[in-house]
């Protein structure tokens, strides 16, 4: 893990620095102070690598950079840049143009609080559905990889920086446009292969990670929990995971660390003999935002770790 790029890979050219991460990655940055980020972000932890074969020209003031599969062209302005693909199969991408209507879409943060379909077009959520999710906004995500126009773009000039010892939150990236750019036609593992050499790979989840998960929002006893697995093996069901939402534990808000003896008296019982004896993974449902209060069970052993840390 290297946030810094190849000094080979980075052409600046005055507030404008374009970084060949790869014959097929750019990034594309302004910054009017000229203080170009280099640090981790929340999203990219990686821009070192070998630097792709690169031939720069210039002619009547517009900047051209050419690989082995891009050509950039550019006239002293963002505005003016334009990305094509040397075989001339997809369409050209011009800077700050929407995503391709081709995108295979990718995620969104939350489906809290919804009771229909939402679309993973993150276009269509924004204009036709307001962009929300419960009480916060969706957070959609684009793919790296489109069906028809060939290329995608990944906006980070919003992410917070991360400090480089500690990787916290270490304030605003000092871009003021930080855009990287796929162009990978239809060569999927390509781009996933990009994302990965960026964000670092993701975790291998666990089998049964990917089976079927049960869990409610309400007071849960022993009994609900062995009655809602009991259910699904009259039915023939499969079920993988059983997961305790937040009232398992003692609270006055959303935080707690204690489980709740009024509805749960003994959780190893529950945990240990109901569910995992029949083979099933567990979880509980942490909201770890407001600390660890005064009445929770191992508050002053909180305390006394808090005072040995300094």
């Amino acid at each position: 893990r290297n946030p810094v790029a190849n000094t080979a890979s980075i052409h600046e050219d005055g507030d404008i620095r374009i970084t060949l991460l790869s014959p097929r990655l750019v990034r594309i940055e302004q910054a009017e102070d000229g203080a170009f980020e280099d640090r981790a972000t929340q999203a990219v932890v990686n821009r070192y690598g070998d630097a792709p074969k690169v031939v720069v020209s210039a002619e009547n003031g517009a900047t051209t950079i050419t690989t082995e599969f891009l050509n950039i062209t550019y006239d002293k302005d963002l505005s003016t840049l334009e990305i094509r693909s040397t075989d001339g199969k997809f369409e050209p991408y011009a800077f700050g143009q929407a995503q391709s209507a081709g995108n295979l879409l990718g995620t969104m943060r939350t489906l809290d609080q919804q009771d229909h379909t939402l679309p993973l077009n993150c276009t269509i959520l924004e204009t036709d559905w307001g962009n929300t999710c419960d009480e916060a906004d969706c957070q959609c995500e684009w793919a790296v990889f489109s069906k028809t126009d060939g290329w995608a773009v990944y906006d980070d000039s919003d992410s917070y920086a991360l400090d480089d010892e500690t990787d916290w939150w270490a304030g605003e990236s000092s871009s003021d446009k930080d855009v990287y750019f796929f162009d990978h036609g239809k060569d999927y593992k390509g781009a996933l292969r990009d994302l990965a050499f960026l964000t670092g790979k993701g975790a291998l989840a666990p089998r049964y990670a990917l089976g079927i998960w049960w869990t409610r929002w309400f007071d849960l006893n022993q009994a609900d929990a062995s009655d809602a697995v009991d259910a699904f093996e009259d039915a023939g069901l499969p079920l993988d995971v059983f997961v305790l939402d937040m009232n398992w534990h003692t609270k006055d808000d959303w935080t707690g660390y204690t489980f709740d003896d009024r509805i749960l008296p003994f959780p190893s019982d529950l945990l240990q003999g109901t569910l995992q004896k029949r083979g099933l993974a567990t979880a509980v449902n942490l909201h770890d935002a407001d600390g660890v209060a005064g009445f929770e069970a191992a508050y002053p052993e909180a305390c006394a770790a808090a005072a040995a840390a300094g």
